[in-house]
This record gives structure tokens, C-alpha cells and sequence, in this order.
């Protein structure tokens, strides 16, 4: 699976790594995961790390049926705070797309390029 997540409690903290070629089907899995997972509270916040995607097939499609998989698990799955990370290009315009979309079921979501400033907006150490 080219995403895993620890959840971290002493921050209340899903820390997310992707890598490789992903598709709808890797997030929704993901999403799944994180949903059934007893030990993550309602109130935490993640740090999606997207820097390792190689390939991206995804459509804004796509992005749409994530934030519908979320909005329906709001207890699980939004977080407080939301930071995703991306190199640059596709992956960016999808995830401030998500932003966009993540906007209207209220979780606060934001887009960095560098993972010390989305550490620190989350209010985590940097070597998480």
C-alpha cells in the first residue's frame, strides 16, 4: 500500500507518508483504515506528507469522492488541522482542490511545500 499512518498520541497526530503511483482506490483505503482505527480520537490533527508520490492518478473527480468519503466519517476522519505537503504541480492543484472542497465541512486545511513550516502551523515538532 503506498499509504501508511502512525497516529502519534502525544500530539494527537496522524502522521501520513505517501510514495509511489497512487490512485482513488490507495486514498479510499487509507481513508477506510483511519476510520475503523479505535486509537485515533475525534479531535486530531494530520500531517499528510505527499512529497513521495512518483505518479498521481487522480482527477479532480477523484478529489471530489475523497472529500465525500470524509464528510460522510467526520468523527475519524476530519481533522482539527489538516497539512498537506506537495512537490509541485498536479499534485498541488488536487490538493488545494481537496482545501477548497474540505472548506465546507469545516476542516481547516492548508497546502506547504516544506514540511517545517506545516509542522510548525500544526504546532509539532518538526521530526515527526
Amino acid at each position: 500500500m503506498p499509504i501508511i499512518y502512525r497516529y502519534l498520541p502525544d500530539h494527537t497526530l496522524i502522521a501520513v507518508k505517501v510514495w509511489g503511483a497512487v490512485a482513488l482506490e490507495d486514498f479510499l483505503d487509507h481513508l477506510a483504515a483511519v476510520a475503523a482505527d479505535p486509537a485515533i480520537p475525534s479531535d486530531h490533527i494530520t500531517l499528510f506528507d505527499a512529497k513521495g508520490i512518483t505518479k498521481l492518478n487522480l482527477s479532480q473527480k477523484d478529489v471530489e469522492t475523497i472529500a465525500e468519503f470524509s464528510k460522510a466519517h467526520p468523527s475519524k476522519i476530519i481533522s482539527k488541522k489538516l497539512a498537506i505537503i506537495t512537490k509541485g504541480d498536479k499534485d498541488t492543484k488536487l490538493a488545494e482542490r481537496y482545501q477548497q472542497l474540505a472548506a465546507s465541512f469545516k476542516e481547516n486545511t492548508l497546502v506547504f511545500y516544506n514540511e517545517e513550516v506545516a509542522c510548525k502551523w500544526l504546532g509539532v515538532p518538526d521530526d515527526v
